[in-house]
């Protein structure tokens, strides 16, 4: 079993199932296959991850590459934390989740794909009290531009925490 542990975007151990460390400079490129059959990989640079992401089986039966991390150009940066500023305007708390004085945080994951759109949303975490609901009804209004990299569209994973707390 290989081990690793990210921090940020530095990927700080890497171990094969020996203990053996396989961490090296220069670029290098791993791929493996996770406990659940997914074949991920990682793309570094001075064990910067400069890409992350796994082959996900999508609409069709066709295998699709969803990056989980990448270094984004600055403007791509701006325009997601403009993205989840609306989203945190658009989040409307529960009426019955307010009523109980019900907090919690939702983890929402989806993939914004080739034309922008969301797939695959969900909530990632159980908090009762209809915050899910809510987290997702605020997720589906959003639109995102497609994130580019390397000279062409791609699909990227993302996984957000939508905290409701109560103005006390």
């Amino acid at each position: 079993m290989i081990h690793y542990i990210v921090r940020q975007d530095t990927l700080l151990q890497l171990d094969d199932e020996h203990g053996a460390s396989l961490l090296r400079t220069g670029y290098w490129q791993y791929t493996y296959v996770s406990k659940s059959g997914t074949t991920c990989g990682f793309s570094l640079r001075d064990n910067i991850i400069t890409e992350a992401y796994r082959l996900q089986e999508r609409d069709g039966g066709h295998a699709d590459t969803i990056f989980t991390r990448l270094l984004l150009p600055a403007d791509q940066q701006q325009h997601l934390r403009d993205t989840t500023r609306r989203l945190y305007r658009q989040l409307k708390y529960p009426a019955r989740a307010l009523k109980a004085g019900i907090e919690g945080t939702v983890y929402v994951s989806f993939v914004i794909d080739t034309t922008g759109s969301i797939t695959g949303l969900k909530a990632a975490s159980r908090t009762g009290a209809d915050l899910e609901a809510a987290a997702l009804a605020a997720c589906r209004q959003l639109t995102f531009q497609p994130v580019y990299y390397k000279g062409r569209y791609i699909n990227m994973a993302f996984k957000l925490p939508l905290t409701f707390r109560l103005q006390r």
